[in-house]
């Protein structure tokens, strides 16, 4: 009862999870589906993975991996049950043990797993695993003994949970999504099935019928982990092609010679760019690297921190959280001095997020920071902690603070930057304080539409009812209707019915309208695109019309939603006999 008590409340869970993921494909992988959609989906999954090298080099891991898996349980088992007679006894041994290695599996995936793949890197800690397996099935050929099964147990339950388990989700990133989303179902499902049954055949028909004693089954085990250590070794160049293959695509798309990429290596062409290339260049390299971590461009990542181009100083700070914490900490603290706000917030925010300087330490030393662009940038730190944090707000008076900003803006001698009101207000949005909201609507009337944008998006962060129509209002205005629909989507998609309640009260002009589904395709939900259903049959051909092409937009753009293509056709058609009654109707008025 308490299991399944435990199952149904991962219900809820998995709900929540499945609302607030979000699910992107890149610009190349939008175009590379264009191109392959036809061919892809008459691919059998089978077939995706064997045309692959780096997929079906993956699938044989995984299935190695589950093959030595349940010959090593059956050893534990097989030995435990010859060593202890009490059936009693045995059951509480299996529950002492199998319930230890579960929680040495939990502490593990939280304090090392990560510290073991940034310092190893994905393909060394895959040899994890099977080399400490290797090494315990030695010390059993040595000494034959329960203590060195239960060690060789603990070893395949605690690892193979957490520290593989990472290094093979992540080993796959490099794979194309529209690829890896049809493969990795039938990776995890078939081939981890079928391994186990072929597991299971070899110990009905082989080990059961000869009656082989574990010694042979040791022997076994180690010639199979010889095979799983040959493909993990093929696994690392598969792994790097693939992401070489992306990285040149990358570098393609910046109209870079494709035969001068071809003759360069990756490594080298990275390098070529981050120490010549353009700011463009080098933003959309540093974008494209993403979570990878390449040692060798670890260090000219940390030189970009010295580039005249701000933006690239904050996209190289980014950049630096895919290595160890503490990475470039002296470069760091000298960035907090930068003429750049943006620089010096993103310079704070990686001292508080990715170094080990206590956080009360950066906010003693910089909130009272006699320079406005320092003390700003730690207060708006200080808001993005300690929004949910009561007990820090009141620590560091984060109220306090925030009213001697506004009332040192609001006096008419004191002229703050636009940059500054910009992070004020960006602070206030985080701080999620009602009585400064009034700020927040003061500068919606701004003359400089930067200011504008920021307290836009300011109103989105804060969450609160009484900015939605305002932001609503800002759909008609072409300069700032992208920011308006990012603010409505920070509201979560429960903003969805409170604006189709909206939309059915109020009287909205048509330009309005037209953006209305917009919102409602950002969220990308199944949803919304049920919302956007039902707005196909509204009465105003602009709604109808433009739900219409957001339907279209979020079928292209996201793969793992549903439009069922009936309702479409039938709406499709009921779509052109309006317009076909229509024209008839205006012909008869001519003629008449």
């Amino acid at each position: 009862m308490i299991a399944a008590l435990l199952l149904l409340s991962c219900i809820p869970v998995l709900i929540i999870i499945w609302r607030k993921r979000i699910r992107k494909l890149t610009m190349y992988e939008r175009r590379k589906r264009k191109h392959n959609e036809e061919v892809q989906t008459s691919q059998s999954a089978f077939r995706l993975i064997i045309s692959n090298k780096h997929l079906y080099i993956t699938a044989i891991i995984i299935s190695v991996g589950v093959f030595i898996a349940r010959l090593v349980d059956f050893q534990f088992s097989d030995f435990a049950h010859k060593a202890i007679g009490n059936s009693q006894e045995l059951t509480s041994f299996f529950g002492f043990w199998f319930s230890t290695f579960n929680v040495v599996a939990l502490l593990i995936q939280l304090f090392l797993t990560n510290r073991v793949l940034s310092f190893f890197g994905v393909t060394s800690t895959l040899l994890i695993l099977p080399l400490s397996l290797a090494l315990g099935c030695l010390l059993f050929l040595t000494f034959p003994e329960l203590w060195v099964l239960i060690i060789l147990k603990g070893i395949d339950g605690s690892f193979k949970q957490s520290i593989n388990k990472a290094a093979i989700e992540l080993s796959i990133l490099p794979i194309p999504y529209y690829i890896k989303n049809q493969a990795k179902s039938y990776i995890d499902v078939v081939v981890d099935s079928v391994a186990t049954g072929v597991a299971g055949l070899l110990l009905i028909f082989l080990i059961r019928r000869l009656e082989l004693s574990t010694t042979y089954v040791t022997v076994i085990i180690i010639l199979f982990l010889f095979i799983w250590l040959l493909f993990i070794y093929k696994l690392r160049g598969a792994y790097f092609d693939s992401f070489r293959t992306n990285l040149q695509q990358s570098l393609e798309n910046d109209r870079t010679s494709r035969k001068q990429i071809l003759k360069e290596n990756t490594a080298t062409s990275a390098i070529r760019i981050l120490h010549n290339g353009t700011e463009d260049e080098i933003i959309n390299l540093l974008d494209r690297l993403g979570n990878y971590k390449i040692r060798n461009l670890k260090q000219n990542i940390i030189t970009l921190l010295n580039h005249e181009s701000d933006r690239v100083k904050v996209a190289a700070i980014e950049q630096l959280y895919g290595y160890e914490r503490g990475t470039a900490y002296s470069k760091i603290i000298d960035l907090i001095h930068s003429k750049s706000p943006q620089v010096v917030y993103k310079a704070m925010e990686y001292l508080l997020a990715h170094t080990n300087i206590k956080d009360e330490e950066v906010f003693k030393s910089y909130l009272s920071h006699e320079r406005n662009s320092i003390a700003n940038a730690a207060l708006l730190c200080l808001s993005k902690v300690a929004g949910p944090n009561n007990s820090l707000a009141e620590k560091y008076q984060l109220d306090r603070r925030i009213e001697e900003k506004v009332r040192f803006q609001h006096k008419p001698e004191n002229i703050l930057n636009r940059e500054e009101v910009a992070e004020l207000l960006t602070t206030i949005g985080y701080a999620r304080i009602p009585k400064y909201y009034s700020f927040i609507t003061l500068h919606f009337n701004n003359k400089d539409p930067f200011v504008v944008k920021h307290a836009i998006k300011a109103a989105g962060r804060t969450s609160d009812g009484r900015f939605i129509e305002p932001i609503i209002q800002f759909l008609d205005d072409d300069e700032f209707r992208k920011t308006a629909i990012k603010a409505l989507k920070l509201y979560g998609s429960s903003i969805t019915k409170v604006i189709m309640d909206k939309l059915k009260t109020e009287s909205y002009s048509d330009s309005i309208k037209k953006q209305i589904p917009k919102v409602l395709e950002s969220f990308s939900t199944s949803y919304s695109v049920n919302v956007l259903l039902r707005l196909m049959r509204n009465k105003d051909v602009v709604i109808r019309l433009e739900a219409s092409n957001s339907l279209n937009s979020l079928r292209m753009k996201e793969l793992t939603l549903s439009v069922k293509q009936g309702r479409i056709n039938k709406m499709i058609l009921r779509e052109s006999r309006y317009y076909r009654d229509t024209l008839n109707a205006i012909a008869t008025i001519q003629l008449g």
